[in-house]
């Protein structure tokens, strides 16, 4: 008798934690392993109708969603000048160490997406691991992230553009103008199908990293003043150890963005195969990109002649490409602009995932749950989220 009652406490205490940890609406516990189950998490069964496009993505459009957030072309040619102003000559060192440190997180998430693949990220990540309450709190903590990312980037592209025109070519084009433009752009890519946005992101991503490398290779070409040298990777040459520290802690926020390749992984062909590829995938080439780019500018303006690339009034890697290109530099602030439209579709591609798995859980309101019949994509929580950035 006391056998069986504790046969029974303990088959059902083992229910509970698999519940709490896995969560009843993706996935089941079967054989030691985490795999795929129906779902059972709300009243209303998910049909076709009612789902995503289910392998719609083939890995290099999962690689491109990371890389893309993460907004190679920004990184360097907007965010160089600070780095360089606190790591000194070590720049490339303090992006090198960023990439070690946000390498061992890309690990991490790799293993969660590999088990717990879901639209919902982090929401569903924290819900299962940690409790449901946690999550909840990780979900509208998200808010101030990914869902206000699409406002922020294209409200600094507006004014980005605004103030590169009338400074260069002396003509006035107001912020808001093309705010709203990109707004629309972005909402139309978005809400008629993954493939389309997807394609557009691989397409920005390439022209940017392209065009970055480009003037990298010609920096190389003409070094300026110090010739080609490695005392960039050499953590003597920084100006101070607390420079190079505060120089490693900016250029991890360079880096962010990988984690959002996690949202798409119920349109996403092989899931658990391509997602953790996408997501360590993402941040090897980005690692390399900024190491490579950072030495390369540096050596290109003169790795002994850093205090003018520091105290620049104009952005110093503008003024490198007017110096080694002429009037091609036109093509960096067109990498900056292509930039800033990309990682705003990879954030709303995000947003808008984790909201149609917050409404599955009971979140969010269900009408936001609803899936285009021909596009298969969460039409109301894309409208949703153009709400939020206007």
């Amino acid at each position: 008798m006391v056998s069986h009652g504790c046969v029974n406490m303990a088959t059902g205490a083992a229910s509970s934690f698999r519940n709490l940890l896995f969560g009843d609406d993706q996935l089941c516990y079967k054989a030691r392993t985490m795999m795929p189950c129906k779902p059972r998490g709300d009243n209303a069964p998910r049909t076709k109708e009612t789902e995503l496009r289910a392998g719609a993505l083939k890995l290099p459009s999962v690689l491109m969603q990371g890389i893309t957030h993460i907004a190679p072309a920004v990184g360097i040619v907007l965010t160089i000048q600070l780095i360089t102003s606190l790591a000194g000559v070590t720049t490339p060192l303090a992006y090198a160490i960023a990439f070690g440190i946000v390498l061992t997180l890309g690990v991490a998430l790799t293993q969660l997406a590999k088990h717990l693949a879901s639209a919902g990220g982090y929401y569903t990540y924290v819900s299962r691991t940690v409790h449901p309450k946690a999550g909840f709190l990780t979900a509208w903590l998200y808010f101030l992230y990914d869902p206000t990312s699409a406002a922020i980037n294209l409200a600094f592209m507006g004014f980005f553009f605004e103030g590169t025109m009338k400074a260069e070519f002396g003509v006035t084009f107001p912020w808001w103008g093309f705010f709203l433009l990109g707004t629309a752009l972005i909402t139309v890519l978005v809400y008629f199908g993954i493939e389309i946005s997807a394609r557009t992101m691989v397409l920005l991503g390439v022209a940017e990293i392209a065009i970055v490398l480009a003037l990298a290779f010609t920096g190389l070409r003409h070094p300026g003043k110090g010739g080609i040298n490695f005392s960039s990777y050499n953590p003597a040459r920084a100006p101070s150890v607390n420079g190079l520290y505060l120089g490693v802690i900016f250029s991890i926020f360079a880096f962010t963005g990988f984690e959002s390749v996690a949202p798409l992984a119920e349109e996403s062909e092989s899931p658990r195969r391509n997602l953790p590829r996408g997501i360590i995938g993402s941040l090897l080439l980005m690692g390399a990109f900024y190491l490579f780019c950072s030495w390369a500018l540096l050596i290109g303006w003169g790795t002994s002649n850093l205090d003018s690339f520091i105290k620049s009034a104009e952005n110093p890697t503008f003024r490198l490409g007017k110096n080694l290109w002429g009037s091609g530099w036109i093509l960096l602030f067109i990498a900056v602009i292509n930039s800033i439209l990309a990682v705003s579709i990879a954030s709303t591609n995000a947003a808008t995932r984790v909201f149609f798995a917050m409404v599955r859980s009971g979140s969010l309101p269900r009408g936001l749950a609803k899936v285009h019949p021909r596009y298969k994509t969460p039409a109301n929580a894309i409208w949703f989220q153009t709400f939020l950035t206007l």
